[in-house]
């Protein structure tokens, strides 16, 4: 299982992980594997580093809590070898902890990627959490203070992604609507929640003008729950209508909204949106691996990797009855 693999490897951080051997440079110079050679679904060849920053924001009047990944030699920094790499920001969903979602995170630095993981300082304000999520963006490419040298240079403004569950998926979507520089924005099961208030815009004017290559997870299954965590007018499926071509969607036909974490039962909060697939690990496993794929191909070239997502190798997710995609 995916968390239990990095609870057990992320205490080894300063010492190296021990699942993972040293680089041996069969794929490229410099010993560090190509990032087109890998597959999405397994853990690569790489080692991560993890450590938690607290982003100044705003001039350094507010912080905001983030846990960043990365590739590393050491276990200990982000590697400056093959640095800047893709930069990917994943915004949880609304009531949960940014720790259900360092499974994505450690398979994005696991192949090649600096992953971050905020916690928003204000979920209910919409408005604060893409403005935050921006300035997080900013700091991250142009890093000040004490705690810039542990980023400085790692992160390449050109290829910047954003993903997010739930509300986090609304909010990654908002943010790339404002900001030129996201290449790529991926929802999970992704919520247009309060789209109505003053403070919380709702993102479908944003969608059809979106620049940005864009994906989608999403279920079908917690729309039928009353209250439903994923309404029908607000969940993914009005995402996949409002947004322009070329993009896809990746329906989990037995999971719930909160199969998506990375550990269900130890998410007090995943319980209000009722039950949702019989094998959870198996609809987690399959999302960690479409989220990797869609920013291996878009933020790192690797087009080959496509299929994982809408072509050959999808097909064989699909035969076991747990997906299906559509795209326009």
């Amino acid at each position: 299982m995916l968390v239990r693999s990095l609870l057990l490897c992320l205490p080894l951080a300063l010492a190296g992980c021990g699942k993972t051997p040293s680089l041996t440079g069969e794929n490229s110079p410099g010993g560090v594997p190509s990032p087109c050679t890998e597959d999405p679904g397994v853990e690569g060849r790489r080692r991560v580093t993890r450590f938690a920053l607290d982003i100044p924001l705003r001039g350094g009047l507010s912080r905001l809590q983030t846990t960043v990944f990365g590739p590393s030699e050491d276990g200990e920094r982000i590697s400056p070898e093959g640095a800047p790499f893709p930069l990917v920001i994943f915004s949880p969903a609304a009531g949960v902890s940014r720790d259900q979602y360092f499974d994505y995170a450690f398979r994005l630095a696991n192949h090649g990627m600096v992953a971050v993981v905020q916690s928003p300082r204000a979920e209910w304000d919409h408005r604060l959490y893409r403005d935050d999520t921006l300035g997080l963006l900013n700091w991250l490419t142009a890093p000040t203070g004490a705690d810039a040298d542990q980023v400085r240079g790692r992160v390449d403004p050109a290829r910047v992604g954003l993903t997010g569950h739930g509300l986090g998926g609304k909010v990654a979507f908002l943010a790339a609507g404002e900001e030129s520089r996201v290449r790529a924005v991926f929802g999970i099961d992704p919520v247009n929640t309060l789209g109505a208030s003053m403070d919380n815009p709702s993102v479908l004017p944003v969608l059809p003008r979106l620049r940005s290559r864009s994906g989608l997870l999403g279920q079908r299954r917690s729309a039928d729950i009353m209250p439903s965590c994923t309404p029908a007018t607000e969940n993914y499926e009005v995402f996949f209508a409002a947004l322009p071509s070329p993009t896809f969607a990746i329906t989990f036909l037995t999971a719930g909204h909160m199969d998506f974490v990375d550990d269900l039962a130890r998410c007090n909060e995943c319980t209000r949106c009722g039950s949702g697939a019989m094998d959870q690990h198996a609809v987690h496993a399959l999302s960690v691996k479409y989220t990797t794929a869609f920013f291996q191909v878009h933020l790192q070239g690797c087009t080959g990797l496509q299929g994982h997502l809408t072509g050959a190798a999808f097909q064989r997710d699909a035969a076991t009855g747990l997906v299906s995609v559509r795209s326009k």
